[in-house]
């Protein structure tokens, strides 16, 4: 019996979710999972390492590459065959800033201003 897989870090979900071609309406839009979708921002756009990025989303470097590999034939087939993407579902839990080992830029910033509120919030005496 294989051991059920590891729950994914991601820093948050994406401003937006969807993305449809001209013309696409009545097509069965293909499915990227956050987790998948979180990858492709980390690899891709924030240019890391598949090393850097296994160790921020709490998962190895060899399942980074799969979910790598999947994600761009995904978005491949999108752009070839013209097809709706949805960004949904997936094994992940959200890092806020609230773990030992934070994730990316957001969750820093997230960090600093949940402090710094803190640090101006007033007690009230009981």
């Amino acid at each position: 019996m294989p051991r059920p897989p590891r729950c994914r870090r991601i820093c948050g979900a994406p401003q937006v979710d969807t993305f449809c071609p001209n013309g696409c309406e009545n097509t069965e839009p293909i499915l990227l999972t956050l987790d998948e979708y979180e990858v492709i921002r980390l690899v891709d756009l924030e240019q890391q390492t598949h090393e850097q990025c296994a160790a921020q989303m709490d998962i190895s470097r060899s399942t980074v590459q799969e979910i790598y590999e999947v994600a761009r034939r995904k978005i491949a087939a999108c752009l070839v065959h013209g097809k709706p993407l949805h960004i949904t579902g997936g094994n992940y839990r959200i890092c806020g800033g609230q773990e030992a080992t934070h994730c990316g830029r957001c969750c820093r910033i997230q960090r600093a201003n949940t402090e710094k509120f803190n640090k101006n919030a007033k007690e009230i005496p009981l």
